[in-house]
């Protein structure tokens, strides 16, 4: 029985410190390696080891620092690995702790700074202590450990620096530890400000509509249990949007994220640089590069971003984006009960932000990041076809409200809540369409990422669907047929789907602003 409880002891330390070996950043691997101590887990059984003699025992205190951030790490590792199949940065990642709380329990205090020091101080704690604990475990299991055993530990963990580095902890932070240069594909000679795009090319003033869906993938089409979605929901509204008067060009990008951090596709989509991780996107706003906002801004444009899932931005990021209204959480008025992660349903922030850009004399360049959609898919709105009745959003707390099997960690409805979202936004979109877009328009419909799993498959793609609408057939000849349909149906091709961040320079390619600085495309 004593053995018994050492050999659980061990197989939770090492399940503790090492459980991200599981997954590779891009899909489950499974296997038995993460069952093999890592090198700093073998370093502090030396260093408790060594600490048994009295002048060095002061070692042995070094092991609880170490086994702490070994259990920090590896949370996070396999956290991103397996949702995101992205690596961890815990200088990066770690600030958007208090984001995911919040989310997670619909209240913004932690986001304040008082919230965001109590879960730093708790986070210290609990990391600390399981540290203690580790340490003392492992004390008790290594009592009959002597000196003649360090050698071999400590070879043991110098042939995995040698042959797996991409599976030690410390190696994996050293990767990220010298980023490569800021890449500035936005870069050259900017126009003269409020120079309008000329009437003889691209869209010739005409108002741009970016629309971004929460968690809109490919798995849709992927997915054996979407089937519903290919058969009804796409033919449905490929005729009721033809029969609108609008042409389409529909088909998949990569998107940069998978899971979630929709902040990278959204950052993605205004730069033209494929942001796969937290580190450049944070990196970006003292880049001095240019992006589509300072490219509309040029040609005399109103620019707006409607983002209820965003509470605040800071001065950097605002100057680097350069819109002249941010309607986040707070600005939308909405008197409605919670909905989903942004708060208010979709038509709701749609109609609001359509209520202000029409009464603008200037062209339009507005970009919606949509939130419906977004996971766990428990709440979902319903259409509401009279929009004069969304008043203050007060109507969805008597009706209009779809409740399904799921939460956060599972769901038994998760199928279906996902396509409700998936549904009501593209409803919520084209409603949008007929009431507030000019003819001349061109409106983009794109998603920012996968689906978390288990809603994606294990093995699905980082694409997403994206559709170019106008009522101005001629526009959209400039689209590129290879990739893309002639209705609201994608077009699936038998290679890769181009990234996301080709839509930026797709459409300064439309408005007729197309250019190169040595090689490189800028605006």
């Amino acid at each position: 029985m004593h053995r018994l409880k050492d050999f659980g002891a061990i197989l939770v330390i090492l399940l503790l410190t090492g459980s991200f070996r599981w997954f590779s950043p891009e899909q489950s691997q499974g296997g038995l390696l993460s069952l093999v101590p890592v090198p700093e887990l073998l370093l502090v059984m030396v260093l408790l080891v060594v600490s048994r003699t009295k002048p060095l025992g002061w070692l042995g205190r070094l092991g609880v620092p170490i086994l702490g951030w070994l259990l920090l790490w590896n949370a996070g590792e396999s956290f991103y690995r397996y949702f995101y199949r992205e690596r961890f940065s815990p200088v990066h990642d770690l600030r958007y702790l208090s984001g995911l709380v919040s989310m997670l329990s619909g209240s913004d205090f932690w986001m304040s700074f008082t919230g965001t020091v109590l879960l730093a101080v708790f986070l210290f704690l609990v990391v600390l202590v399981l540290g203690r604990l580790l340490s003392g475990w492992l004390q008790h299991i290594l009592k009959d450990l002597d000196g003649r055993w360090i050698p071999l530990l400590l070879i043991a963990a110098s042939l995995q620096l040698v042959l797996i580095p991409g599976e030690v902890p410390s190696a994996i932070l050293a990767e990220g530890a010298d980023p490569e240069p800021v890449p500035v594909f936005f870069s050259g000679e900017s126009a003269i400000p409020g120079e309008a795009i000329p009437e003889e090319t691209g869209f010739a003033d005409a108002d741009v509509h970016i629309f971004i869906i929460e968690s809109y993938g490919h798995t849709l089409f992927s997915n054996p249990s979407y089937r519903e979605v290919r058969t009804h929901l796409y033919p449905v509204l490929d005729r009721e949007l033809e029969a609108d008067g609008w042409q389409m060009r529909s088909g998949f990008m990569r998107s940069p994220a998978f899971g979630g951090r929709s902040w990278l596709a959204d950052a993605t989509i205004l730069t033209g640089i494929q942001i796969d991780t937290q580190e450049l996107y944070d990196r970006l706003p003292a880049s001095g590069g240019r992006n589509l906002t300072h490219f509309f801004e040029d040609a005399g444009y109103f620019r707006l971003l409607a983002a209820p899932g965003t509470s605040q931005a800071g001065e950097q990021w605002r100057n680097y984006y350069r819109f002249d209204r941010y309607l986040f959480r707070y600005d939308f008025d909405y008197q409605g009960p919670f909905v989903s992660f942004g708060a208010m349903p979709d038509q709701f922030l749609l109609y609001r932000s359509g209520e202000l850009i029409r009464e603008l004399e200037e062209p339009v360049f507005a970009v919606y990041t949509l939130v419906s959609s977004h996971v766990p898919f428990e709440v979902i709105p319903e259409y509401v076809p009279d929009w004069d009745l969304l008043g203050d959003g007060s109507i969805f707390s008597r009706a209009y409200l779809r409740r399904f099997d799921n939460n956060w960690l599972s769901g038994s409805e998760y199928p279906e809540g996902f396509i409700a979202g998936i549904s009501y936004s593209l409803q919520s979109i084209r409603g949008y369409l007929n009431r507030y877009v000019e003819d001349g328009a061109l409106a983009v419909i794109i998603g920012d990422h996968q689906p978390r799993i288990p809603i994606s498959e294990r093995d699905s793609t980082y694409s997403v669907p994206v559709h170019f609408l106008s009522r101005r057939p001629e526009l959209l000849e400039i689209l590129p047929d290879a990739w893309l349909s002639r209705s609201f149906v994608p077009k699936e091709i038998s290679g890769e789907h181009p990234d996301m961040a080709e839509l930026a320079f797709l459409l300064r390619d439309l408005a007729g602003g197309a250019g190169e600085v040595d090689g490189v495309r800028v605006f």
